[in-house]
């Protein structure tokens, strides 16, 4: 799992959180799937790194300080790139208390995936509502809205 990964899961979160904020009313379950999805990434980084979440699975977060919440998440994962590989194990338990191993790309995969899943029921939220999501959280026109110095390779 590439820290590029990271960094667009990134870049892709915060234009949604970008949608969410330019608009006068912002879609309450938008707002929720948004929290969501900081709640789930913490959930995945409190496995890797053997800790207790400091978030819920569906926080209530407002939307002004998920940015630094994101923010923070990405450094942290950015900085797991660094000391493990994508074979590395992990050991974790389930939230049913079952004890499981999954390689550290294949949980980066389950982050990045959730996120994009997530991110198109936000666009869909903000289509209905009648305002425009952002233009593409897609993974390669993201990298071309990427500053240089964001696009780690």
């Amino acid at each position: 799992m590439s820290k590029q990964n990271f960094q667009f899961d990134y870049c892709a979160n915060i234009a949604s959180i970008e949608a969410l904020r330019h608009v006068s009313s912002p879609p309450s379950d938008g707002l929720k799937i948004i929290a969501h999805i900081a709640g789930t990434s913490e959930l995945w980084l409190a496995r890797v790194s053997g800790n207790e979440p400091s978030l819920e699975a569906w926080p209530t977060i407002q939307l002004i300080e998920l940015p630094f919440v994101l923010t923070f998440q990405r450094d942290r994962w950015l900085s797991l790139a660094d000391q493990y590989s994508d074979s590395s194990p992990i050991d974790y338990m389930t939230r049913s208390g079952v004890s499981v191993v999954n390689t550290f790309a294949e949980i980066g995969q389950e982050v990045l995936l959730h996120s994009a899943h997530h991110r198109g029921q936000i666009a869909l939220l903000l289509r209905q509502s009648a305002f425009e999501p952002p233009t593409s959280t897609d993974y390669i026109p993201m990298l071309r809205k990427m500053p240089i110095s964001d696009t780690i390779r």
